[in-house]
């Protein structure tokens, strides 16, 4: 009697240590990280708390460890940005912080939507309830309208009301 032959399987791959290597990775930066990008990690964070506990309507992304963060508003080519900046451009300082909300028109069309959007500047400006700052670079696609304010970042006590 003769047995039925079996195949014979070598091992061409096998598990790897490639996840403890990204997770290794992803704790070395977590490491660098300098003092400003944590506090502006925080910052989102705290800023994704206030927005989930007032029930908006806007969805936030994850808290990262940079100066701004985008909103959706259901168009790719037109997006809010919230930006928590150390550098004061209007004192153009770091002595000082700023927060800006932008709405950024970002398109082969941004000059025509800023355009329609500018054309009705006193009516915009009328229901924000102060005066924007309009930015379009002639030299660039990306056009901006934005609210701006001074601010302190590292006063955490006043992040709600920047929020």
């Amino acid at each position: 009697m003769t047995l039925p032959s079996a195949p014979k399987f070598n091992i061409v791959s096998q598990p790897n240590d490639w996840s403890k290597t990204v997770a290794a990775g992803a704790s070395q930066v977590e490491n660098t990280l300098t003092e400003s990008r944590l506090l502006q990690r925080e910052f989102w964070s705290a800023f994704r708390d206030f927005v989930k506990d007032k029930d908006s309507r806007i969805k936030t992304t994850k808290a990262l460890p940079q100066n701004w963060t985008n909103i959706a508003i259901g168009r790719s080519s037109i997006r809010l940005c919230a930006v928590a900046s150390f550098w004061d451009s209007v004192k153009e300082t770091y002595d000082s912080h700023e927060l800006r909300t932008e709405v950024v028109l970002d398109d082969n069309n941004s000059k025509t939507y800023y355009e329609q959007l500018f054309a009705q500047k006193e009516k915009n400006e009328n229901e924000m309830g102060e005066p924007l700052n309009w930015h379009n670079p002639a030299d660039k696609r990306v056009c901006r309208i934005y609210l701006r304010c001074g601010a302190d970042l590292e006063n955490r006590d006043n992040w709600s009301k920047q929020h």
